[in-house]
Parts: C-alpha cells; sequence; structure tokens
C-alpha cells in the first residue's frame, strides 16, 4: 500500500507520510475485538487532533493518550456503537465521537452503484467550504477481498490543510483544494480498485 501511496502522491505534487494501521496495531495491540481493522477510529482520532489542536497523530502516533483512545473506541464498537454496515458506523460512531472532541456534524452526500461515483466523490469535496470529512466507500475489489470480494474503508479528509489520511497507508499533504481532491479519487481508484456495480458506492460526512 505505502508503495503505490507515496508514489501516487509524489505524481501529484504532494509530500507523504507512512502509517499502516497493521503495524500500528501490532506495535500497540489495539485491535477492535470483532473486526479486522481499526480504520474508523483511527480516522476520528486524526480528524479530532487536525481540529482540537493541531496535533500531528502521524507523527507520534503511539503517544500513550492517542493509544488509549483508539482502544476505547475499538471497544465502544464491539459494544453497540456499531451497526451492522458501514453507513450505520458512520452516522451512529463518528458522530459520537468527534462531537466529544468538539466537532459538529454539518451534512452528508451519498453515491451508491454509480460507474463514477469517485468523481462525484470529487467534485462534491471541491465545491464545498473547508472543512474535516469522514469518507466510506465500499465495493467488491480486485485488490484488497472483504469476505465474498468486498472492502469497506474509512479515511480522513482535511480541505483546512488540504489534508488526506489513510489508515492503510499514511498521510499525504498538498499545496490545493484541487490536488488534493483530484488525489483522493486516484488513490481510490488506483490503491483499491473497486469495481463500479450494484454494491458500490461512497458517503462522506462533513464535520466543522
Amino acid at each position: 500500500m505505502w508503495e503505490i501511496f507515496s508514489q501516487l502522491v509524489a505524481q501529484k505534487g504532494g509530500t507523504a507520510t507512512e502509517f499502516s494501521q497493521e503495524t500500528w496495531s501490532n506495535d500497540t495491540g489495539v485491535r477492535a475485538p470483532d473486526r479486522d481493522g481499526v480504520c474508523g477510529p483511527l480516522t476520528c482520532l486524526w480528524l479530532a487532533c487536525q481540529k482540537k489542536d493541531g496535533q500531528d497523530f502521524v507523527a507520534n502516533p503511539e503517544r500513550e493518550d492517542f493509544v488509549r483512545a483508539v482502544w476505547g473506541m475499538a471497544n465502544d464498537m464491539a459494544a453497540g456503537h456499531q451497526g451492522p454496515d458501514g453507513e450505520h458506523f458512520v452516522v451512529t460512531f463518528a458522530d459520537h465521537v468527534l462531537k466529544d472532541c468538539g466537532m459538529k456534524f454539518d451534512n452528508s452526500y451519498t453515491v451508491d452503484g454509480a460507474n463514477n461515483f469517485t468523481t462525484e466523490l470529487k467534485n462534491h469535496i471541491a465545491m464545498l467550504p473547508a472543512g474535516y470529512y469522514v469518507v466510506l466507500f465500499r465495493g467488491h475489489s480486485s485488490a484488497f477481498p472483504r469476505g465474498p470480494g468486498g472492502i469497506a474503508h474509512c479515511v480522513g479528509v482535511d480541505t483546512h490543510q488540504h489534508q488526506f489520511f489513510d489508515p492503510s497507508a499514511g498521510k499525504a499533504d498538498f499545496e490545493d483544494l484541487s490536488t488534493l481532491c483530484n488525489f483522493i479519487k486516484a488513490w481510490i481508484d488506483t490503491g483499491y480498485r473497486i469495481l463500479a456495480d450494484g454494491e458500490c458506492g461512497v458517503m462522506v460526512r462533513r464535520y466543522v
């Protein structure tokens, strides 16, 4: 993931910093009790750091309070904040966590089963005022099958600072919003190779 991610960031003129939720979980011992990964809690924590005091989570991800926060969120998911699908997770869990961090939900956008859903995602974010975004995408993937060939993954976007965070790859910094949005589309298309069928889709929730 990192090699493809860093190459694509460089192609877009940005700066990449490596991060792997698998490595982070192995180093800290934090895993979601009933899930494959902790992309949701890590994304929420990254956004909270961006909003609250500008801390660079990726620069020091094993800080004790960060580890405790993700551990708590992972256990909250297992205890019932998480529903049966990705959309329910974003609506209930991310809202719940980010509200405690002083972040207010503003609006949401969903595209389902569209051949150009990442293009719509790029255009949508580019047209909105600056904000902090939880982006969930799902579908059948030829790159990272989960269950019967499907994937559900969560990433974060900070359009104030033109930054992107994928817990499975790293952080990317860009000079402007247009480049950031172009990169997001290219990364999801290239890194995850989601097939355009009725099962694919993306959900974006903006926080201020």
